[in-house]
């Protein structure tokens, strides 16, 4: 394994980093963006079913190897305190059922109505919060998960400051991310188009890089990470197309290596990462 990783880490160096090789700036579609009109978009989505859905085998196991991987992190959450920020429609609730307490947040009233109705109980609540500003005390909970979140944020310096501040000494924080300097964009770059996101609604991405030394910096200890998918050519102009999006999207035998891969070549490289940090 530790073979495997040297290899592909050698080969992604020939690979230049950075964004020398932008033709053009991103366009930057959320500029003029707000809490509060965030709020209304994705009210409206939730209220049109029209949020999250999961179209292809790679957007059901993708989210499933999240989902897994995160749970992994976690280890236990048997009679503890857990926080699931942006939680949607339910979160981690779907999935945590022996925590004394889970608490799911969303700014989207739409969402948590659903969630209530599917979800809620005297150990499953949910309400309605933004991640900058959680209106809970210091040194309240065991656990908070943030869950494909945190790229969606504003100020995410503020809001892991919050984060930070409400859990206990020694508690958890799993998060996981869509990775800015994944495989595919680093081809990207190597043949000289333009960086992209690999959602529009994606305030900003951030690499394995940035995300660690963002937690660094607001007194979180790294304590385990891990990938989740490997995509070469996801995005990439005049190499993707039909065919290719085809295999990648709903080819079961190519889906489940793509997963293995991102398993393999870790938090670094992977479409996705995901973290625990430690209080």
């Amino acid at each position: 394994m530790s073979n495997y990783k040297s290899w592909i880490k050698s080969l992604l160096q020939r690979i230049k980093i950075g964004d020398a090789y932008q033709k053009k700036p991103i366009r930057n579609i959320t500029k003029n963006i707000n809490t509060k009109k965030i709020k209304e978009i994705m009210d409206q989505r939730y209220k049109s079913g029209e949020a999250y859905e999961y179209n292809t085998l790679w957007d059901v196991v993708r989210h499933d190897d999240l989902i897994n991987k995160a749970l992994e992190l976690s280890q236990d959450t048997k009679d503890k305190l857990v926080l699931d920020l942006g939680c949607g429609e339910g979160g981690m609730a779907h999935y945590v059922h022996n925590a004394c307490l889970i608490i799911g947040c969303d700014i989207s009233l739409e969402a948590l109505k659903s969630a209530n109705r599917i979800l809620g109980s005297s150990n499953k609540q949910f309400m309605t919060l933004d991640i900058q500003r959680l209106s809970f005390r210091n040194d309240t909970f065991d656990i908070a998960f943030a869950i494909e979140v945190l790229e969606h944020i504003l100020d995410l310096k503020k809001a892991l400051k919050e984060i930070y501040r409400v859990l206990k000494k020694k508690g958890q924080f799993i998060l996981s991310s869509p990775n800015k300097d994944s495989l595919h964009l680093r081809i990207n770059r190597a043949l000289g188009y333009q960086d992209f996101r690999c959602s529009f609604d994606h305030i900003r991405e951030y690499t394995y890089e940035e995300m660690c030394n963002l937690l660094e910096m607001t007194r979180f200890k790294i304590a385990e990470t891990k990938g989740c998918f490997l995509m070469p050519y996801w995005g990439i102009q005049s190499i993707e197309n039909q065919k290719l999006r085809k295999l990648t999207d709903n080819n079961q035998d190519i889906v489940e290596m793509l997963r293995l891969l991102g398993d393999r070549v870790g938090a670094e490289f992977g479409f996705c990462y995901i973290i625990e940090a430690i209080k």
